[in-house]
């Protein structure tokens, strides 16, 4: 398995690109994904031997990204950081939790692993529904009265920990703009038993929220440290390579 300190490093290397933007920002983020897609994959085939209920973590984006990208610029009057289009591009979107019937919750409860919740990896898609409600809840939160404040907005791209398990939870995980290569998760903390040895300051960004949540947790935050879920983070990330 990839080793914590190596993630550390790979990822302060690329923040240290990707400060700079420009081109250099976005080749090196390029490359970051397109291995991450690779490691996302090989995670899907180990589940499948696990029989886990979820079918393939990848999630589809349309292919007209950059149309939907600026349909909610101009709905919102806010850009999406550039990390997560270019994470739309080429990963799609990403979900290791069954949203519609919650299957995985059985499946970890049968397996004898226990936490509050697991809070499997979940980042939407760039779809025409998707960029639909972001531009709608934009409009109501903004209509809504004084509460609203530009300074605060941001684009929701995930259920909280408790949400994805079918639990009554709190705020949603997501970027807000203003920054386009380290926005960012917002609302998210580490909720498994040991915090994870390479994961970010608080509060992560995006990208170094997902290397450890991928390398370190096996797309499981919230089961990590739990002994009885160990053996099979080994498995599912027994072919994983660093990226």
């Amino acid at each position: 398995m990839v080793s914590p300190k190596d993630i550390v490093q790979t990822h302060q290397e690329w923040c240290s690109t990707v400060a700079a933007g420009g081109s250099r920002a976005a080749q090196a983020t390029d490359g970051a994904l397109r291995k991450c897609k690779d490691a996302l994959g090989i995670m899907s085939e180990e589940l499948a031997r696990l029989k886990y209920p979820v079918r393939s973590v990848l999630v589809a984006s349309s292919d007209n990204v950059d149309e939907l990208v600026a349909s909610i610029k101009r709905g919102t009057s806010f850009s999406v950081p550039e990390i997560l289009v270019c994470f739309w591009k080429i990963v799609g979107g990403v979900s290791f939790v069954d949203l519609k019937h919650y299957r995985h919750v059985d499946f970890w409860d049968e397996a004898g692993v226990r936490a509050e919740f697991c809070d499997g990896i979940h980042v939407d898609a760039c779809t025409p529904g998707w960029a639909d409600y972001i531009v709608n809840d934009f409009n109501e939160r903004r209509d809504d009265g004084d509460d609203f404040d530009p300074d605060l907005y941001g684009f929701d791209l995930a259920p909280d920990g408790y949400h994805k398990d079918n639990i009554s939870g709190g705020m949603p995980h997501g970027v807000r703009p203003g920054n386009a290569w380290l926005p960012t998760w917002d609302n998210f903390w580490w909720a498994g038993q040991r915090r994870p040895t390479s994961a970010p300051s608080d509060p992560p960004d995006f990208f170094g929220y997902l290397r450890t949540a991928i390398l370190e947790c096996a797309g499981f935050p919230g089961l990590f440290g739990d002994d009885a879920f160990e053996p099979l983070r080994v498995q599912i990330l027994n072919r994983v390579e660093l990226f």
